[in-house]
Parts: C-alpha cells; structure tokens; sequence
C-alpha cells in the first residue's frame, strides 16, 4: 500500500500527505532579526524557522555578539519531523521542536572566524578537537553569548545549541513556507 501511495504521488496522481498549519509559537528568524545571517544550504533548507522565543533569544545574542565585534551566523534549525527520515529519532525530535540550533560565530559581516572545525553532520568530525588557540576562545565565546540567552551547548557537536526549555516543546509537522513573512 505505501509503495502504491508513493507511486501516485511520483507519477503526479496523488498529493503527498499535508504538513499541518504553522503554529503561533513558531516565526521565521528573519522577522525577529533580519542582521542574523545564516547558510542553510547544507542543512536542505530556504529559510528558518523556529519557535519566536528562540527567535527572540537568538536576536538577544546577536546584539551582545555585535557588542564585541562579531555575529552569529546559523547553519540549521527547525525541520518538519516528517521531513527529516533519515535522522536518528532523537534528532528528528530535536529538529522538529525548533529549540536547537546549529550556529557559529562570524565577522560583523558574517564571515569566517577561527573556529574548530567547518560546519558539517559528521559528529565524530565535529568533535571538540581545538587545535588552535583562537578557536578555542572564539568557541567559548559563541557558547557564553548564546548560554546568557537560555542555551545550552551539546556535549558532542561544538556549534549545536539548544534553547533550555525546547524539551518542552510539542513535536512539529508544519512547512515553514506557512508561517508569515513579516
């Protein structure tokens, strides 16, 4: 019956299943702050979404960030759960709660600065291996910016944060192409 389902919806005789509505907890980062940048090419996709008090902690960080001549720059955060298959259960959750971001710290600009190791999924590639000094100050710096804000650092991958209070909240199955523009 799934093959028969997913059949129909290559062959353009069926939709596939709707994602639900976009709830009022949720905002595209750009709403809250438009002078965070972010590179969400390699995490598949357009535009993030995220819970709005994430959002507003994340605008909070990026303000200190520029106190000290640097920015946050985000690399993932908020995917449908059923979008994300692929991923450990635990991450799909993460993901779909929009309380964990992935975020380094740039230039004022958004350019690079030291840091450990590029952004990439390989969590044993991402490991806390500082071999420069610099990188390991500009690491501590980016996690006590976001952990004034409500964050806490993940234990395994350097760039991974999530909002201390994202546990609880409700799993989410919406496109972020739902939720408003401004």
């Amino acid at each position: 019956m799934r093959c028969a389902v997913l059949f129909s919806i290559l062959l353009g005789l069926a939709s596939p299943p709707a994602l639900a509505a976009a709830p009022a907890t949720f905002t595209r980062l750009g709403v809250v702050d438009f002078s965070i940048k972010t590179n969400l090419k390699p995490a598949g996709l357009k535009e993030c979404a995220l819970l709005t008090t994430v959002a507003e902690a994340l605008s909070r960080a990026q303000q200190a960030a520029k106190l000290v001549e640097n920015s946050i720059k985000v690399l993932d955060c908020y995917h449908p759960f059923s979008s994300t298959p692929k991923l450990t259960e635990e991450r799909r959750k993460e993901l779909a709660r929009g309380g964990v971001v992935d975020v380094i710290l740039a230039d004022p600009t958004g350019g690079p600065v030291a840091l450990p190791q590029p952004h990439d999924h390989a969590i044993m590639l991402s490991a806390r291996q500082y071999k420069k000094v610099e990188a390991k100050k500009n690491v501590k710096k980016l996690a006590d910016l976001l952990a004034k804000e409500g964050f806490a650092q993940d234990s395994k991958v350097w760039y991974r944060f999530q909002w201390t209070k994202a546990a609880q909240a409700e799993i989410q199955d919406f496109s972020p192409d739902e939720l408003p523009k401004r």
